[in-house]
């Protein structure tokens, strides 16, 4: 079973990454890689401001996931845009046995199925989910004037 957190972060932190990641969107445009850019998908890895919010999700994710053994790996935020913007089935295997996934920005809903499981996920709830699930975005819908940005926390467990 996946697990759903609305309000994932205080106000004032998702007002943070919200500004961040548009504030960043131009940047991202001119940074990506060309097979990212093929996909419809802008992606920021790793950063101070990122790896800030992953230690502040590290007590509830200790709290959700019922253990205190978690430490956190790596993160990212994807902006989704454009007519290219398509998914296929992905397991976020690499340093992860757990993902907290949060929806930092949409002006449409876009559904995600993780394992058998299909859900709508508004702005500021996180998934928590396990890293073995597959993960199937559907269709990116209205894809020439629709921008969604997620945001993606991993933690193993030692």
């Amino acid at each position: 079973m996946n697990n759903v957190v609305q309000d994932l972060f205080s106000e004032r932190d998702f007002d943070y990454i919200q500004k961040y990641a548009l504030e960043h969107h131009e940047a991202l445009k001119q940074a990506v890689s060309p097979h990212e850019s093929s996909y419809g998908v802008l992606q920021l890895k790793d950063t101070p401001e990122l790896r800030m919010l992953h230690e502040k999700l590290l007590p509830l994710a200790r709290k959700i996931l019922r253990t205190e053994n978690l430490i956190p790996t790596w993160q990212h935020l994807d902006i989704h845009a454009g007519p290219q913007t398509t998914q296929t089935p992905t397991k976020y295997t690499e340093d992860a046995d757990y993902v907290i996934r949060v929806v930092v920005y949409q002006r449409l809903g876009w559904e995600i199925t993780v394992g058998e499981e299909t859900l709508d996920i508004g702005e500021n709830e996180g998934l928590f989910f396990t890293s073995e699930k597959e993960v199937l975005m559907s269709e990116f819908p209205d894809p020439y004037s629709n921008v969604v940005v997620n945001a993606f926390f991993f933690f193993i467990e030692h």
